[in-house]
């Protein structure tokens, strides 16, 4: 109407539905996005784009040739944001993608070097680096931890110290300042404190073990194990001793004090052991005693099949097969003696004889041969092996 479209002004089309300020776009450029810019005026820029063509939308940049959605963040620091999603009751974040590369999913967080994935996944986190924290509470409550990852519900909530892998439903839950440990299973490690350096698997496996450098696979495996203590099985492992394998349920379960003990088998080393070290035991309900220096077998009713020491040996009730029966040394070359004589090979014809004591007659001559064998000389290999004094 009044204004000529060769003018100066505004156009006002439909009664505002679209004004132009007083400075114009001179030229457009094909995918840019229009958008009111400061003053009412109508501006473009290169890092809002639409390729229509292959319907893709660039935000901070042209889009990449093989994204539909691409974001650029401003930079490759904690504090630029590429993207995030907020609630409207609080403004709370729910997502963030940083241009550090990490990702936050509903945790509070903002430390370099974290992702998080979860609700209230490392919420709390306002110092520690380098986490990863996957699953409701996951590392929840930590405020120092640095390199640690926690998957599952409550796993890690409240450690303070750097290092530790929780997988799991309350994976070292309470461990508040142990260090480089794994715990893999319902409630594994939960309590250990200051456990270091020790390998959790199995429900409430070193539930309540402070232990450094223990391994611990197996349903309440060693609760109280020591340092070093390698505990496979239900209950096994239990003691506090130190440096002991124990495989088995109830495996040593009561080595309260017994120090590089090995024990395989259903209550091999039970609650009455409680001090014996270097001690190896096999089979059930093999017990020694609390002594030390042992090696036992049983027969799974606490009968020792096989026991020595460096001062005792035993076999009881050996039996081999019938048709092979029982041999002791498979070759004429194999040294065997008895009564700490001097052990010694099969003897033959050429042992030397013993020395011949004359006696009262009998039809016997002392150098009659038996076999090729005199008197003396079966005398002699007697005394030999020990047979004889």
């Amino acid at each position: 109407n009044s204004t000529s479209l060769l003018g100066s002004g505004d156009i006002v089309i439909g009664g505002g539905g679209l004004t132009v300020g007083t400075t114009a776009i001179a030229s457009g450029t094909i995918g840019r996005i229009l958008f009111e810019g400061t003053g009412n005026v109508l501006q473009q820029d290169s890092t809002l784009f639409w390729d229509n063509t292959n319907k893709r939308l660039g935000i901070g940049a042209t889009p990449d040739t093989s994204t539909r959605l691409d974001v650029r963040a401003q930079g490759a620091l904690s504090t630029d944001i590429a993207f995030r999603v907020r609630n409207s009751a609080n403004t709370a974040n729910i997502l963030q993608v940083l241009g550090n590369s990490t990702v936050w999913a509903n945790g509070a967080g903002g430390v370099v070097g974290n992702t998080t994935f979860g609700q209230l996944a490392l919420d709390a986190n306002t110092t520690g680096v380098g986490n990863t924290a996957f699953g409701y509470n996951a590392l929840t409550a930590v405020t120092t931890t640095s390199a640690s990852t926690a998957v599952g519900y409550g796993s890690l909530e409240a450690t303070t110290n750097t290092g530790n892998t929780a997988v799991g439903h309350t994976a070292g839950q309470a461990n508040t300042s142990g260090s480089h440990n794994t715990y893999l299973g319902y409630s594994a490690g939960q309590y250990g404190t200051t456990a270091t350096n020790s390998i959790f698997i199995g429900q409430a496996a070193g539930q309540n073990s402070n232990a450094t450098n223990g391994i611990f696979i197996g349903t309440t495996a060693s609760t109280t194990g020591g340092n070093g203590t390698i505990a496979i099985g239900n209950i096994s492992g239990g003691g506090t001793g130190t440096h002991n394998i124990s495989m088995g349920q109830s495996s040593g379960f009561g080595m309260t004090t017994g120090n590089f003990n090995i024990q395989l088998g259903y209550r091999t080393v039970g609650s009455g052991v409680t001090t014996g070290n270097y001690n190896t035991l096999i089979g059930g309900d093999s017990v020694v005693g609390a002594v030390s220096n042992n090696v036992a077998i049983s027969d799974g009713q606490g009968n020792k099949v096989l026991w020595f020491n460096s001062v005792n040996a035993m076999v009881s009730d050996l039996k081999i097969d019938t048709v092979t029966g029982i041999k002791i040394g498979t070759a004429t070359t194999n040294k065997l003696s008895f009564w700490n004589a001097t052990p010694i090979v099969q003897p033959t014809t050429a042992v030397t004889p013993a020395t011949v004591v004359s006696g009262t007659g009998g039809v016997v001559h002392h150098d009659d041969t038996f076999d090729g064998y005199t008197l003396e000389k079966i005398v002699r290999a007697l005394r030999n092996t020990g047979l004889l004094a």
